[in-house]
Parts: C-alpha cells; sequence; structure tokens
C-alpha cells in the first residue's frame, strides 16, 4: 500500500493505493476535528463511502509513547497498537536527524 497526504487542509486528509502510481484509492483516513488530543480517524471505503472503521488515539497514555485504539465501524474496540519502547519514542519526538 501507498499513501498521500493532502496538503493544506485543517482536518488531516490521507489517501491509501494499491500501489506507487497511486491510481486505484483503496481507503481514505480521515480526522474528525482539527484538533483534538484524542483525536479519532474515520477509515472509509471510498467505493461504496462506507465507514469501515475508526482509529483512535489515546490521549494522555500517548505521552511517552503513541497509543491508539482500533475500532470497527461500530466503534466497538477490536485492538490496541503501542509503541513497545519508550525510550525510541522520545528520540523519534525530540531528536531531528
Amino acid at each position: 500500500m501507498f499513501s498521500r497526504q493532502k496538503a493544506f487542509k485543517l482536518r488531516e486528509d490521507i489517501r491509501v493505493y494499491t500501489d506507487e502510481r497511486m491510481s486505484e484509492e483503496i481507503l481514505t483516513i480521515q480526522a474528525r476535528q482539527i484538533l483534538d488530543f484524542s483525536a479519532a480517524y474515520d477509515v472509509v471505503d471510498p467505493s461504496s463511502g462506507n465507514k469501515v472503521g475508526v482509529l483512535r488515539r489515546k490521549g494522555f497514555a500517548s505521552i511517552l509513547r503513541d497509543s491508539w485504539e482500533v475500532l470497527d465501524a461500530g466503534e466497538r474496540l477490536i485492538g490496541v497498537v503501542k509503541e513497545d519502547q519508550v525510550a525510541l519514542a522520545l528520540i523519534r519526538r525530540f531528536c531531528v536527524i
């Protein structure tokens, strides 16, 4: 999969494609709000316009290391994604290479 984030948008808008040419869009990921500490992103099938899931950032749990909830279309929790090493998370946030 390949992705592209639309520039100059107030709300994040990410498009996911099948290949490097980015000719076939398979998912869109759109922020619900402009600024949100516990941001939620709707994941939509662009061919049908149906929501297939939600990605939600865990506010305070994401301060030291990112933590996300993966929800189904009915917004029921189906998984959690977390950074596993605090040291690497801090380096990623505060060091510019």
